[in-house]
């Protein structure tokens, strides 16, 4: 998910903060993001942008929102709606080493054919650390995130999902996955479980007291009529 930074004009935090925080809280309950303003310190202080004499006389602060892909240049457009102008954008989005390494093939084209589409300056580190990129208004970073994600295989070129939002849809669940269970016979919801039924057992115990007395009834008839022949 990226973190999207922009620069807002300082004379309109209380616009966007609202009153006892309306606004912002609103802004993060409505498109579920996280946001912030650095009021005191920048998160980019080397940063050299268009607007950097006018950041270092604390004409600009910075803002940040966090969130999903949609949700963060969603949100990004409603503070717009509050303010008169906003500053420079910079998106920072975190991958693994692999998805990195594919920007370097051929001495970097990939980042010099999406700098010269986006009109944006891209940033990706060797090693550790986000890819970052830095652009003058919100169009231009959002055809930058685009095109970054695109060729680092994290979205679906053809119907512009991520990945990684699509490959969650598809786990199954956990009661989907478990092997079909065997029929139990029906016990009554009464009964405490590992104990039977009184009446069940004594059916049983009647059951085969009867069998008994048959197999004596027989033994004993069987000897009697020995008996009689052995008279006779």
């Amino acid at each position: 998910m990226p973190n999207l930074y922009f620069y807002i004009p300082s004379d309109a935090i209380s616009k966007v903060i609202g009153l006892k925080g309306k606004h912002i809280k609103q802004l993060e309950r409505d498109y579920r993001v996280t946001s912030r303003i650095f009021k005191e310190k920048d998160p980019f202080p080397t940063y050299k942008g268009a607007d950097t004499a006018d950041k270092n006389n604390t004409l600009w602060t910075a803002m940040v929102v966090s969130g999903s892909t949609t949700r963060v240049f969603e949100a990004c457009r409603y503070v717009m709606t509050c303010i008169e102008d906003m500053g420079d954008v910079i998106i920072e989005y975190s991958m693994s080493k692999e998805n990195r390494q594919l920007f370097f093939h051929n001495n970097g084209l990939p980042i010099k054919r999406i700098s010269a589409l986006s009109d944006c300056r891209i940033n990706i580190p060797v090693h550790d650390g986000p890819v970052q990129l830095e652009c003058s208004n919100l169009d231009d970073a959002k055809t930058a995130l685009d095109l970054v994600l695109r060729h680092a295989k994290l979205i679906d070129a053809a119907s512009g999902v991520e990945q990684q939002e699509e490959t969650m849809s598809k786990i199954p669940r956990t009661t989907e996955s478990l092997p079909p269970q065997t029929e139990k016979r029906a016990r009554n919801p009464r009964q405490p479980r590992g104990r039977t039924n009184r009446k069940e057992k004594n059916s049983t115990s009647t059951n085969t007291k009867e069998a008994k007395n048959k197999t004596n009834r027989r033994k004993r008839n069987k000897h009697a009529g020995k008996k009689n022949q052995s008279k006779d």
